[in-house]
């Protein structure tokens, strides 16, 4: 952990052993190599003197050696502030490769959670973190990715293996926030999800799990320490080894002294120590075994705006790189990196395990509030650069009104555009035309008046726009009413809310809590709500601990009101109280769109819901079961569905797998089952060849079982120990989610394109011209002509577009691209935009075309494209 007050501090000395003379110890133990070191930063504990005292330590004490896994800022930060330091720790870092003392590992930039992030965020936190490391120390090899607390995703081969990293571990000393699955090997080949391997040490299985937040040879527990060496060798691990990073302001000594111990860095154990490996491990998403307090209410703020950032930054960078090569607009570098260097910090593993304590929320707001102002700035500039030169200038000349919409996926999207614009006195109606002079059908409500005049409108259209590019939709304001037109339509009585687009049919039940009585899907000819559930459909429970029961909104009756209708969209909000808590949902359902989205608000005064479990003052850091482990005791939504046989599949960054899991429950640490919805899971029956796909608006957790319907979490207020406390709900608590039911498995269904859509909506901007300038109608820059690819990445590089494809749902086989510009060159590049560091893939090119060969399912490729 990076942070501690006096009284963890001081809980944590009582299991240090850095003594220097204390040698005592089993003489007839056998060996037990040893990896010490540091994790931590400037951000966190790191203060004056606090490396220094590590370096001294290394030079009184000649055989201890010292992992460093800290944030490469800390690095200029000591060039800066204790230049003396700096430079002495440089020699241990740019010392030989086979006998360096001092192994900087991980790189990251801000040592994340890449289970609870998206596969870019993680990219981009070992590219920057690697950049910052080699501008400190140009000599320094950084190759093994091992880290303090569970910091790891599936798909981290691949990811790794292509920045040039040989190794990686898969124990984490502290394990606050989790741990892996434990295999009795001593080194394995991690394979990744596309096939990529990497050598790897685990957790072994024999390796116990102490004080609820350690593994057995962290060396916590000296007792527990004395007899590991001998265990592992009883489980075939020849040559047995520990880990423990301390926090970077612990004393500069080694963690523990014995006899029987000799200290290791890693890059030294898995060249000179250890046996080499033989067997393969496919690990699973569900082998990385971690929780927090989902639903408390800060992790789910704290949550939804790094989600919110994530999304909002690899959209600017897209339309960046759009307007760089259709407009020559000059991609702002430096101010992406300044953007991307604080949303990586929010995303620091200590933000998340402990978010109320030490202002890691608060300053995670202001992360990320940098980096989405910063990404707005540059969304405005690149965009007003494509159309510059097409906005008139003459105030006098009759103008023509336009909105050009932005589509930054790499296929071709009809989609909904939603924006708001200006009109002349008048105007009483708008018709809208696509590029090829179609009238669409828009709707179109008016939000601002001036003397009776309407002057604005919030418009609504589906609109269909190349890929990677935009289309130009022409708007004619009309002096009459617009005529009535056809579309959502909404029937309202007292008992229900009747809602029918062209796909489904919603019956919502205002007297159970806004459930849903009926969801009918016209494409499957199908009613998707099981009626004979004792759960109802978007059912909303938890136990309220204050009550002494489960409570649920079947038990409230709910007011309803139309919030928006015409023939694109319909919102309806509900409005009720569950146990003195209000609350509102909004229902939306938009023509031709296969989401139904929900956003749920409630404005909680001072409530838990959660398990009624307490945990004495004096074994807040020991208890292995704690209120926030079972979310079937929180607040959170059911949905019951009318197949049978359902089994779950979840995304996770560059990867999508089947659930192993008979159901998402336990109720103790040491006893975890990976639940973690990162951006949506899906129920499928294979049987009846249906699912229904839950999208969430942040991470955060499902709930599934044999006798359980899917459902999501939305709200926690228990007892969770650890920097947790007693927590209580208050105030306002959003969560949104989309439902999507499908036929088809996930792949087939598109479930991954889908959430690159909705994390990515149409952006659009809104111009006048004189009627006769000649404006584009429509241009796309890059489109991906294999199906099932998205688009992960494109950023520019000053005459280069970086574009990183994600082969998400296709089958093994190559990725062609084409290009709207003339480019000049395609090579295959390593993310970071360097020479290939892994095997080199093959990218064949000509006539503005490029396919990239020999793609995997889930592989991941980055091509630099010179324009």
């Amino acid at each position: 952990m990076i942070q501690f007050d006096k009284s963890k501090m001081a809980f944590a000395v009582i299991f240090m052993s850095i003594d220097s003379d204390n040698n005592l110890g089993k003489t007839d133990s056998p060996t037990l190599y040893f990896v010490d070191g540091y994790h931590g930063g400037i951000k966190g504990h790191m203060g004056p003197g606090t490396m220094s005292d590590v370096l001294n330590g290394l030079d009184n004490i000649p055989d201890w050696k010292v992992s460093l896994d800290v944030e490469p800022i800390s690095f200029d930060w000591l060039k800066k502030h204790e230049p003396e330091t700096f430079y002495r720790l440089k020699e241990y870092v740019e010392a030989s490769y086979d006998e360096a003392r001092v192994e900087i590992v991980s790189g990251t930039h801000a040592q994340p959670f890449p289970w609870a992030i998206s596969g870019e965020s993680t990219f981009r936190q070992l590219i920057l973190g690697l950049k910052y490391v080699r501008e400190s120390f140009p000599k320094a090899v950084v190759d093994t990715y091992s880290v303090q607390e569970p910091c790891w995703t599936s798909a981290l081969p691949q990811m790794l293996d292509s920045l040039g990293f040989k190794r990686a571990v898969l124990k984490n000393s502290t394990c606050w926030g989790g741990y892996t699955k434990g295999v009795d090997k001593e080194i394995l080949f991690w394979l990744g999800p596309d096939g990529t391997r990497i050598a790897c040490v685990p957790r072994y299985e024999c390796e116990s799990l102490i004080f609820c937040w350690a593994i057995q040879g962290s060396g916590y527990d000296k007792s527990a320490l004395d007899v590991f060496a001998q265990k592992c060798l009883d489980n075939g691990i020849r040559h047995p080894v520990g880990v423990e990073f301390q926090d970077l302001g612990w004393r500069g000594l080694p963690w523990v002294n014995e006899k029987y111990q000799r200290y290791t860095t890693w890059r030294e154990y898995f060249n000179k120590i250890a046996d080499k490996p033989t067997e393969d491990w496919k690990f699973s998403q569900e082998d990385i075994l971690v929780n927090i307090p989902w639903g408390e209410k800060t992790l789910n703020r704290m949550s939804r705006q790094v989600r919110q950032s994530e999304n909002k930054i690899i959209s600017a960078e897209k339309l960046a790189a759009l307007a760089a090569v259709k407009a020559g607009y000059v991609y702002p570098e430096e101010k992406f990196e300044s953007a991307w260097y604080q949303l990586l910090l929010s995303q620091h593993h200590d933000a998340w395990i402990c978010a109320p304590a030490g202002q890691w929320a608060k300053r995670a707001e202001f992360q990320t509030t940098f980096s989405d102002t910063a990404c707005d700035e540059i969304t405005d500039d690149a965009l007003y650069a494509i159309s510059v030169n097409e906005i008139t200038t003459d105030t006098k000349e009759k103008k023509a009104q336009y909105v050009r919409v932005y589509n930054t996926s790499g296929q071709k999207r009809r989609d909904l555009v939603e924006i708001n614009l200006t009109v002349p006195e008048g105007t009483e109606s708008l018709d809208i035309y696509s590029p090829e002079g179609e009238k669409v059908t828009v709707q179109a409500v008016n939000i601002r008046r001036y003397r009776g005049n309407k002057i604005s409108f919030r418009t609504a259209f589906v609109a269909s726009v190349p890929a990677f590019g935009f289309a130009t939709y022409s708007v004619v304001p009309k002096e009459t009413a617009a005529e009535p037109q056809s579309g959502i339509s909404v029937i309202e009585s007292e008992s229900e809310l009747i809602i029918e687009s062209d796909i489904y049919k919603l019956v919502v039940d205002l007297e159970h809590g806004g459930t849903f009585s009926s969801l009918y899907d016209k494409r499957q000819q199908k009613e998707l709500v099981d009626k004979g559930s004792d759960t109802l459909f978007n059912e909303i429970k938890g136990y309220f601990i204050s009550e002494g029961k489960y409570l649920s909104t079947r038990d409230v009756k709910v007011r309803a009101r139309v919030w928006e209708q015409g023939p694109v969209k319909v919102t309806a909000m509900l409005e009720g109280e569950l146990c003195g808590q209000f609350f509102k949902t909004f229902i939306s359902l938009t023509q031709g769109c296969e989401a139904i989205g929900v956003y749920n608000q409630f404005f909680f005064k001072n409530v838990q819901i959660g398990e009624p479990r307490e945990i004495p003052q004096e074994r807040r850091n020991l208890e292995y079961k704690k209120a926030d482990h079972d979310d079937r005791y929180k607040l959170h939504a059911l949905f019951p569905v009318s197949f049978k046989g359902g089994e779950i599949y979840k995304e996770s960054a560059y990867n999508v797998e089947k659930s192993r899991l008979d159901d998402t429950f336990f109720s103790g640490w040491n006893s975890i089952k990976h639940k973690v919805l990162l951006h949506w899971v899906d129920e499928y029956s294979e049987s009846e060849n249906s699912g229904l796909a839950i999208y969430c608006d942040h991470t955060n957790s499902y709930l599934f079982g044999k006798d359980y319907p899917l459902g999501l979490t939305l709200a926690y207020g228990g007892q969770s120990g650890f920097w947790w406390g007693n927590c209580v709900l208050d105030g306002m608590q959003e969560t949104r989610y989309s439902i999507i039911p499908h036929a088809g498995k996930w792949d087939d269904a598109k479930l991954y394109s889908r959430f690159e859509e909705i994390n990515e909506p149409f952006v659009s901007r809104t111009f006048c011209t004189n009627e006769n300038i000649k404006v584009e109608k429509a241009y796309s820059a890059l489109e991906l002509l294999t199906p099932g690819v998205v688009l992960s990445s494109v950023t520019a590089d000053k005459n280069r577009l970086l574009v990183r494809v994600y082969n998400a749902e296709g089958a093994d086989g190559d990725i062609e691209l084409q290009f709207g510009f003339e480019a000049k060159s395609v090579t295959a590049v390593s993310p970071d935009g360097t020479p290939v560091k892994s095997i080199p893939f093959t990218v064949d090119f000509s006539h503005n075309k490029a396919v990239i060969r020999n793609v995997p399912r889930f592989g991941i490729r980055t091509a630099a494209i010179e324009f």
